[in-house]
């Protein structure tokens, strides 16, 4: 396979389709190099494409801030570089298709500044607004990002939960109707749709509407569109995560105060979606929890990290609040080293083994169950470069 160091999204949903296969590449998030690395590791072992994502709150830790959710657009500007060198340095040493992209852009001026760092494909997330306005800022970003050859998702409704600054208390399910003009309006390679998941790990009782996925993809192929359906809030919260999260947290002893998650996604309702035309599936949560297992588990058997100077911070949040398993708010005490891979202090170093850890358990699973394991082979050598050609002449 000829080496493109970042592909574009369009390239691997559509190629793999034409050929009638229903595969749900799932897409997950980046928040270090060591995420990046043990992300590349596995799919380059289980020759599967890869979508690695860097959310904007991703690229706003990324620049260093430790208020991340605060950065301003030159900050997540310059975590966007970093993130994009980091990604496409790896990916280049690789023989399978690596897509970076970034998720929920909320600012559709970082969308496509997201591009000029270096993203092969972006979401912009304008599911809050009314629909006229989302439409116009969607449309706006792809056409910058297709004069790049970058892809775009979009989305119409609103997942429960909340995600890089939007919330919906209730789901607000897809109108196909609405879809249907988005797509037809906006010109978007993917779409985010609202069918039954939810965001963060509290979930309560999944019951996935797969008739909306259908409906929607329905009337997208028989307009001759090209575009793809996208899953989020897709974690599954696999009970030996679960378990083992609380094993580890008992033995520390701290069980009493950790609220205990509900099992998400069912891998098979989300086997059975790609054949409702969902071929994007979201996985941030389960990454999250198996870190935050391993973590745990290092305290446990190191307790002088507990007392170390650096990694002792990191254990203070962890205590104050056991229920956060979301890293990005207990490792902000070694935030740079993640950033960039600093294994000077050995405490810090076995940290970042757990995130390689969790990223690999995690990868290795879902790439198999969603069946993108030996796939990388089936998708056609085009560029960022090809597809601006390609838009263009389109």
């Amino acid at each position: 396979m000829k080496l493109i160091p970042l592909w574009p999204l369009m390239e691997m949903s559509r190629d793999l389709r034409a050929q009638g296969i229903n595969v749900a590449h799932g897409a997950y998030n980046m928040n270090s190099l060591v995420h990046i690395k043990a992300a590349i590791d596995v799919a380059q072992e289980l020759n599967s494409p890869l979508i690695a994502q860097g959310s904007e709150g991703a690229n706003g830790w990324y620049s260093g801030r430790p208020d991340f959710r605060n950065a301003t657009l030159d900050e997540k500007m310059k975590g966007a570089r970093k993130i994009a060198a980091d990604v496409s340095a790896y990916a280049a040493q690789a023989s399978v298709p690596v897509v970076l992209h970034l998720d929920h852009g909320v600012d559709p001026d970082f969308a496509i500044a997201a591009i000029e760092e270096g993203y092969t494909s972006v979401m912009y997330d304008g599911s809050s607004l009314p629909l006229e306005q989302n439409i116009a800022n969607t449309r706006r970003v792809v056409e910058a990002a297709h004069k790049k050859g970058a892809s775009v998702e979009g989305e119409i409704g609103g997942l429960a939960g909340a995600e890089e600054g939007i919330e919906h208390e209730t789901a607000k399910y897809t109108d196909p109707d609405e879809a249907e003009r988005y797509v037809a309006e906006t010109g978007v390679d993917a779409l985010a749709i609202s069918y039954g998941t939810s965001h963060g790990e509290f979930k309560g009782k999944v019951n996935l509407k797969l008739e909306i996925a259908g409906e929607v993809y329905g009337r997208i192929r028989k307009n001759g569109y090209q575009c793809e359906l996208v899953s989020h809030g897709s974690s599954s919260l696999p009970e030996h995560l679960l378990s083992g999260l609380v094993e580890q947290i008992r033995a520390a002893g701290y069980a009493d105060q950790f609220k205990r998650p509900d099992p998400g996604v069912p891998v098979e309702m989300l086997m059975k979606a790609s054949r409702y035309g969902i071929s994007k599936i979201n996985v941030d949560a389960d990454i999250r929890l198996a870190t935050t297992m391993y973590v745990w588990e290092y305290f446990n058997k190191n307790a002088d990290a507990r007392k170390d100077p650096v990694t002792g911070k990191m254990w203070e949040l962890m205590i104050a609040e056991p229920s956060k398993s979301r890293p990005r708010y207990y490792m902000t005490p070694i935030q740079q080293q993640m950033i960039a891979e600093d294994r000077s202090n050995p405490h810090v170093s076995g940290i970042l083994d757990c995130i390689a850890e969790g990223v690999k358990l995690v990868l290795r699973e879902r790439i198999q169950q969603l069946g993108g394991a030996g796939r990388a082979g089936e998708v056609e050598v085009r560029g960022i470069e090809d597809m601006a050609r390609e838009y263009a002449a389109a």
